[in-house]
């Protein structure tokens, strides 16, 4: 294989473990694969399904799902785990996370009974990064090194997070992902390539706005910085109609407008999204698209139709010293 190749080959490596964490566009329903600390926050069991095609008209663009649940045990403690898969043309990340948090009641009202609770989390993550090598062609038939070029070990690594809200009105967390910064010899050669996946660092805030009883707003907004890469900011804004229909906008800095829609009741929750390029990939793709599913197990107040007034329930409490009690993030 020629030295262009293999500078190429190195670059995509290079790229693979600098990006790691994929975008999405619906954060707010996602939010466990960001900070670990949100295990066991819900009032119920929220199973989540979400799926993104990136960047519709590039062959091969990035795609990414991941499949999520996390809920409530007991003596404050909160237990999740995340599946994730990431592709890009031939090149794929996948692996899993085991998430654990421990919820701290720091304050509380006596006269409207709203509680202020402080988690910390941790999560142990396994990833693999693979590369098809049958995709990839050279001048040389059956190249020797694309054959012997490739080490898919599994990569360990760590992370960790805090997460303050105060009951159903807002919120705020703090993340670290990939904090060993494990080291992996993509390409197996002899070479001194270090490819190491790097830190991701996460802030993320959001409430709610009741502004009669039948309309709410949801403002969001998600902070990313990558050691190696420049900071990325997600702003968004839900507008709810009985807290069952929902359509808002997002803006993702200098990448990408979106639109988003979606529906809840008491067992389940779907959201679409669809974003508008900005970048300067605009003129060759048609968009991103992003589906999210959340199914809500263990809910037994919306299942034995209780109403929710001003977004509020009421639950006998399962520990003395934590509740968990947010119902609409």
């Amino acid at each position: 294989m020629n030295k262009l190749l293999f500078t190429i080959l190195t670059l995509c490596s290079l790229n693979i473990f600098a990006q790691q964490q994929a975008l999405f566009t619906q954060y707010i329903f996602n939010d466990l694969i960001f900070n670990p600390a949100i295990s066991g926050v819900k009032n119920y069991v929220p199973i989540s399904l979400n799926t993104r095609r990136q960047w519709m008209g590039i062959k091969e663009a990035p795609a990414a799902q991941t499949l999520s649940a996390h809920g409530y045990l007991d003596r404050n403690m909160g237990l999740g785990g995340v599946i994730f898969n990431q592709v890009t043309g031939p090149t794929r990340r996948t692996g899993a996370t085991v998430s654990s948090a421990y919820h701290m009641k720091v304050t509380k009202n006596k006269y409207n009974k709203e509680s202020k609770t402080l988690s910390f989390g941790a999560a142990f993550t396994i990833s693999q990064y693979t590369v098809e090598k049958d995709r990839l062609k050279t001048r040389i038939p059956d190249d020797p090194t694309i054959d012997k070029a490739f080490n898919y070990g599994l990569i360990p690594d760590l992370s960790f997070g805090l997460y303050y809200h105060n009951a159903n009105k807002y919120y705020i967390g703090l993340s670290a992902l990939n904090l060993i910064q494990s080291s992996v010899d993509l390409l197996n050669t002899d070479t001194s390539n270090v490819n190491k996946v790097v830190r991701n660092y996460y802030i993320m805030s959001g409430g709610n706005i009741d502004i009669s009883d039948k309309i709410s707003l949801q403002p969001s907004v998600l902070f990313q910085m990558i050691e190696t890469l420049p900071y990325q900011i997600d702003g968004t804004l839900l507008a709810w109609y009985k807290r069952t229909v929902f359509m808002g906008i997002s803006y993702r800095h200098q990448d990408a407008v979106a639109v988003l829609v979606g529906y809840k009741n008491n067992m389940f929750r779907f959201g679409y999204s669809y974003d508008y390029i900005l970048s300067d990939i605009a003129g060759f793709v048609s968009g991103s698209h992003e589906i999210n599913l959340t199914l809500y197990l263990l809910n037994q107040e919306w299942s034995q139709g209780r109403k929710i007034r001003n977004g509020k329930k009421t639950r006998k409490k399962r520990d003395k010293g934590y509740k968990p009690d947010i119902y609409d993030f």
